[in-house]
């Protein structure tokens, strides 16, 4: 019960709100920071005409190289993630193996390095932030249903939500 009754009196303060905020943040605290740790590998992907990538080009440059994970299933096995970095820059679990590729659709994509991500290394907060992501994205998709939530159902901006 220790939740409820940190919650109840931000509960009664958003009821005396005039009007409630578009947007909630929901937070954890998580347990055992330290044992969040992952081997990645770090791809470049940066468009072959080499105009400058934007914060739109993010989307893109993950579905590029899930497409070339796709294309090179001997060499990506098992379940993984594709995190965006930055603009031209995407986290995979280092089992993955993309060769480097030149013009796939407009896009080079090439190996930079690998490394240990750990939660506990601050320069590696968008990476482990990325693999949390993909991690929750993936429960959801696999237990639609929730006793505590109940029906859950994703809408187009990748965000989830409770149905009804």
């Amino acid at each position: 019960m220790r939740v409820i009754t940190e919650i109840q009196p931000v509960m009664s303060f958003m009821s005396q709100a005039p009007t409630l905020p578009d947007n909630f943040l929901l937070c954890y605290e998580l347990e055992m920071v330290s044992s969040l740790v992952w081997p990645i590998n770090l791809y470049v992907v940066r468009r072959t005409d080499r105009a400058k990538q934007t914060h739109k080009d993010r989307r893109l440059i993950k579905d590029i190289v899930f497409k070339l994970r796709m294309k090179h299933r001997g060499t990506c096995k098992g379940y993984g993630f594709v995190c965006d970095i930055d603009e031209q820059t995407v986290a995979v679990p280092a089992e993955w193996k993309i060769p480097d590729t030149f013009d796939h659709e407009g896009y080079d994509v090439t190996f930079s390095h690998t490394l240990l991500a750990k939660a506990t290394d601050a320069a590696h907060s968008a990476i482990i932030t990325g693999i949390i992501r993909e991690g929750i994205k993936k429960h959801f998709k696999e237990h639609p249903v929730s006793n505590e939530l109940g029906v859950l159902w994703q809408d187009f901006h990748d965000r989830w939500k409770e149905l009804g």
